[in-house]
């Protein structure tokens, strides 16, 4: 894991209190998911809400 991911992991904890759910990008490069966490993070709307993973924890 880079310090990259290591950075927005803790970004997007820091805002919405809960951790990025990691497991369920499973086959999802590193830069997507800094991409999609510096979306969330921007627009202040967690990963769900953003439309990435829906209830059921599917990307």
């Amino acid at each position: 894991m880079s310090e990259q991911l290591l950075n927005a992991l803790n970004r997007y904890y820091d805002t919405f209190d809960d951790s990025f759910p990691m497991a369920a990008m499973s086959g999802v490069g590193e830069g997507e998911v800094i991409e999609m966490i510096d979306r969330c993070v921007s627009e202040k709307t967690d990963v769900y809400d953003s439309g990435y993973l829906s209830g059921e924890g599917t990307y």
